[in-house]
């Protein structure tokens, strides 16, 4: 699993900054943190801010809580397009995985996902039955709008969205560069992954931009996401508009109220 190393600068003043030519050759396995002291911390989120505008292909992150700047080179163009086909392959794969494991969790908890919103019905399990089990030698656990599934065997990992009705193939940043850092056969990887949420996006992006891939809408009014333009067996998302009504509790069947309601 790559890992960056973390470089840190400590600056007493403005003239310390690392020159923009400094930042823009970084090597993108390091993660350089400017700590600032207290003559220059008032400048920091002027610099921060800057800095992003400087650098829209580095992730710069402004700490909440210390008075730090962190810069990371991401995952360039270049490196993008010359795995173009292998990155491609890797999103065809996280669908087919996906798919394939969601449909046989749904079997083994007596869920028809031809015949329900999948959101729905997995929403309604996990609040009745709970959110975490074991399917073969995955464990999966249910959070927000995916499924996660860890393999105890081999380690691999893959969050499977289930709020685009049947298809199963959307693609998270920091998802994909889990699953893709996670999975044996891809190693080692052709291009590296340090970032996982930014340079996760940074694919996603440059190849949605290519028509590698392309957005699709989602079950939940106003909710998107990317898939690879060339998978197989393509499936229609319908988005509800009325999800929000499903998703209400029902009130429970009082016996009182239906009696005091007779009379």
């Amino acid at each position: 699993m790559l890992e960056s190393t973390e470089k840190v600068l400590y600056v007493d003043n403005l003239d310390e900054i690392p020159s923009d030519s400094f930042i823009a050759n970084l090597s993108r396995n390091i993660n350089l943190i400017i700590a600032f002291s207290a003559n220059v911390e008032p400048e920091r989120q002027r610099v921060g801010e800057d800095l992003k505008l400087k650098f829209p292909h580095h992730a710069v992150g402004i700490y909440r809580n210390e008075p730090k700047i962190g810069i990371q080179k991401l995952i360039t163009d270049e490196e993008i397009d010359s795995n173009q086909t292998v990155l491609e392959q890797y999103a065809l794969d996280y669908r087919e995985l996906a798919t394939n494991l969601i449909y046989g969790l749904a079997e083994q908890l007596n869920i028809d996902l031809k015949n329900e919103i999948p959101y729905v019905a997995f929403l309604n399990y996990w609040q009745a039955k709970g959110q975490s089990g074991r399917y073969k030698e995955w464990t999966f656990f249910f959070h927000g709008l995916h499924c996660h599934f860890y393999n105890t065997k081999t380690k691999q990992e893959i969050e499977v969205p289930i709020a685009f009705g049947l298809e199963f193939g959307a693609l998270d940043p920091y998802f994909f560069s889990t699953y893709i850092k996670s999975t044996p056969q891809y190693q080692p990887l052709p291009v590296d992954i340090y970032d996982d949420y930014s340079d996760g996006r940074r694919i996603i992006e440059r190849l949605t931009t290519k028509g590698v891939f392309e957005k699709i809408n989602a079950t939940l009014p106003s909710y998107f996401g990317t898939v690879p333009t060339n998978r197989t067996n393509k499936v229609a998302v319908e988005t509800v508009e009325h999800m929000i009504d499903l998703l209400k509790p029902k009130p429970k069947f009082s016996l009182l109220k239906f009696l005091k309601f007779k009379r």
